[in-house]
């Protein structure tokens, strides 16, 4: 039976499945992928009595109708005895040639090169990331390489930068990918950007200049805490212990599946693709974290008769995962409803856990894997002498000791001021 565009809108993939193919007929199908819900329209066809699968294009670039018009494009070069899928590429590459090399083009090449590097090709998230940078260079898209003067460049950049300085760095970051890739494949001389090292404007700030996620005071943790125990919503209550516990980023925490999950050995296993370090895949969980763990999972199953191992550790029903601006907009309101005075994010729960740690005198390497910093030691050639020891040992002691930390700066805020 044939697909419609509202099957095809509405369409979603099951959470017990990896992936959701439907098909539309005449070898036509759009795959959805349950982690990222990315929707891709497929071919099937026979050439040289061998099957063939081939990427028409997502389903944000190509409506139903316009896939099957594509299919009935492809279709007809299959009969006249080319191959559809080599007969694409070198129409791609003819269309490249012919675009003077322009900025989108050379965006296009650039990412897929990275993307399939078989050494470390580009995450995911970092993709969806990459996408959001690109979208500020649109006025640039259409232009040849050669034309774009590092003038113009820079009057785009600080555009930019005026708005948002962090968004800046990142359209940087990405810009000098394509330019590299220009100059690897001698198509442009030199990486302009790397001429804006020294801007007054658009240099790398320092450490010092940037301005960081505010945390929770060391002497306001107690109080805090204790106001997000009163809160009702469970799970955003446990989730902003848990990240408080853990050090781990948001969105590192966030999409925790069950699966992910080792109640016996006490270990809560990150997502290759979420981390920027091999080492912080298995993340500690302490007796307290295990405790709201059982709290939660106990309420997914009353509400969800359905449910198994692929939902959402912090999600009501397992169904979806609370929202990533959730845990800041709840702590924001906990803090103002409690007339604590002051700010902060979850985020913020990172500088807390790692001053916490650095009074302790736990190991710099166990501190930086916790916090999935790119470099164990901060210095990437004494990396390369390190072992594949991840200080898991150490790293249990210290999470358990911030949850008894944070335990014991409750009871001690409850003496003074609760009656």
């Amino acid at each position: 039976m044939s697909l419609t565009a509202r099957q095809c809108e509405t369409a979603k993939c099951p959470p017990n499945q990896n992936t959701l193919v439907l098909f539309d007929g005449q070898g036509l199908s759009l795959r959805i992928t349950r982690k990222t819900n990315n929707k891709l329209w497929l071919w099937q066809y026979s050439y040289n009595k061998k099957r063939n699968q081939m990427s028409i294009g997502s389903y944000n670039d190509f409506s139903l109708a316009e896939a099957r018009a594509e299919r009935d494009r492809l279709s007809k070069i299959l009969q006249s005895g080319i191959n559809p899928k080599i007969a694409k590429e070198t129409q791609v590459t003819k269309e490249i040639e012919a675009s003077g090399h322009t900025l989108a083009h050379l965006y296009k090449l650039a990412t897929d090169e990275k993307i399939k590097d078989p050494r470390n090709p580009w995450s995911t998230p970092h993709i969806k990331r990459i996408s959001f940078s690109w979208k500020h260079l649109k006025p640039l898209y259409n232009y040849p390489i050669s034309d774009i003067s590092k003038k113009h460049l820079r009057e785009i950049l600080i555009e930019i930068h005026n708005k948002k300085p962090p968004t800046c760095q990142s359209v940087k970051n990405l810009l000098s990918v394509i330019y590299t890739y220009a100059v690897n494949n001698e198509i442009y001389p030199t990486n302009l950007v790397a001429q804006f090292a020294k801007d007054p404007i658009l240099r790398k700030p320092r450490s010092d200049e940037v301005e960081k996620h505010p945390p929770i005071p060391a002497d306001k943790l107690g109080a805090t805490y204790y106001h997000i125990s009163q809160y009702k919503g469970l799970v955003t209550r446990h989730f902003l212990f848990c990240s408080g516990y853990t050090s781990l980023r948001v969105g590192s925490l966030i999409t925790a599946q069950w699966k992910n999950y080792n109640e016996a050995e006490g270990i809560l296993y990150i997502a290759k693709e979420l981390v920027k370090n091999n080492k912080a895949i298995r993340c500690p969980v302490p007796k307290q974290m295990a405790k709201m763990f059982k709290e939660i999972l106990k309420v997914q199953k009353t509400l969800n008769k359905n449910w198994n191992e692929d939902c959402y550790v912090f999600s009501e029903d397992g169904l979806k995962h609370i929202a990533r601006d959730t845990p800041n907009v709840k702590l924001k309101y906990i803090i103002e409803r409690s007339k604590l005075g002051f700010q902060a994010v979850a985020h913020g729960n990172r500088t807390v856990c790692e001053d916490l740690w650095e009074v302790q005198r736990f190991t710099d390497s166990a501190i930086n894997i916790q916090q999935d910093h790119s470099s164990q030691t901060g210095n990437q050639v004494r990396d390369r002498y390190k072992g594949k020891d991840d200080f898991f040992e150490e790293r249990s002691k210290m999470i358990q000791w911030t949850a008894d930390h944070i335990d014991k700066e409750i009871k001690n805020y409850k003496k003074k001021h609760i009656k």
